[in-house]
C-alpha cells in the first residue's frame, strides 16, 4: 500500500540520476502551456528501474530543477516530456537502498 511509509523501500536519488531524469523534461505543470500529464516520479522509475509500488523517492545532494522556469521537480510534479527523448534505457544508475535494518 502507497499510503503507509515503508523505509525498506526508500530509494535516495543522487545529483547524477536526477540530471538523467531531468533531461526527459521540457515542462512542468507551471510553466507548461499545454497539458503536462506525466508525474515526474514516472521518470524516475524509468532511470532507477524500481516500481512506484516498490519505492518511495528520496532526492538527495541536489535538487530536480524544470528546465523550463528552474522550479524545483517533486516526484509528484506533472512534466511534459521531451519529444523523441529516450528515457530508461543505457543510463548509469546511481542510487541507494536503504533496509529498516540499516536505519537501526
Amino acid at each position: 500500500m502507497r499510503d503507509s511509509f515503508d523505509l525498506q523501500n526508500v530509494v535516495l536519488v543522487g545529483c547524477e540520476t536526477l540530471r538523467q531524469a531531468v533531461r526527459s523534461v521540457v515542462a512542468c505543470e507551471f510553466c507548461n502551456s499545454g497539458p503536462a500529464q506525466v508525474p515526474f516520479e514516472h521518470i524516475l522509475e524509468r532511470v532507477t528501474g524500481r516500481s512506484r509500488a516498490m519505492a518511495r523517492y528520496v532526492m538527495v545532494e541536489c535538487v530536480a530543477q524544470c528546465p523550463g522556469c528552474r522550479r524545483g521537480l517533486a516526484d509528484t510534479t506533472l512534466v511534459e516530456l521531451a519529444e523523441g527523448q529516450p528515457f530508461g534505457c543505457e543510463l548509469k544508475i546511481e542510487m541507494t537502498f536503504w533496509s529498516l535494518d540499516k536505519l537501526r
